[in-house]
């Protein structure tokens, strides 16, 4: 049986029933004689894929110390690594990479901070002094080892003042 695609060139080993061959994503079949003469072995065992997830706010007025509201949430790779909270980010045990930037205004400035299972990782604090109804920009990011399953990551008003908040990102992504 024909193993290869002539005119696109490409293998077609896992269809064909005299080849007990897969061919791997990243192969570069040489077809010749209507065969592919590189495939790899099929593989039999789970990847434990690396997981990302993105979480959205376009506007919200938060309380000092309250939670930023999250959702729009996108999960790409291990779900099971990241998935969404109610306000944030659920993660298993694990390292993560952690951005977020959002806008702000309020009377006497803006501050954000992010938490883990409702403790300040004060690495994480981002503030502006810049007293004004005018909007500022803030961000941060660095890096958190999960020890405990389901712990959940929430960004919050670690200003004195309630906040608006627009265009509030966060992004996660597992790196080990």
């Amino acid at each position: 049986m024909n193993c290869c695609n002539n005119s696109t060139r490409s293998c077609q080993c896992n269809r064909c029933n005299s080849c007990s061959y897969g061919c791997g994503w990243y192969s570069a079949p040489n077809c010749s004689n209507n065969y592919c003469s590189y495939c790899q072995p099929i593989q039999t065992t789970t990847t434990n894929r690396l997981a990302t997830g993105y979480f959205t706010s376009a506007a919200s007025t938060v309380a000092a110390n309250e939670t930023v509201p999250l959702s729009g949430n996108i999960i790409v790779g291990n779900i099971q690594n990241i998935s969404a909270g109610s306000n944030g980010a659920i993660l298993q045990p694990g390292t993560y990479a952690i951005e977020y930037s959002t806008t702000g205004s309020s009377a006497s400035g803006i501050s954000v901070g992010l938490k883990v299972n409702g403790v300040t990782q004060t690495q994480f604090t981002q503030s502006s002094t810049l007293a004004t109804t005018t909007n500022t920009n803030v961000a941060g990011n660095g890096v958190i080892s999960v020890t405990s399953p389901n712990s959940v990551v929430t960004l919050f008003n670690n200003g004195a003042d309630t906040t608006t908040f627009t265009n509030t990102n966060l992004v996660i992504r597992q790196v080990i």
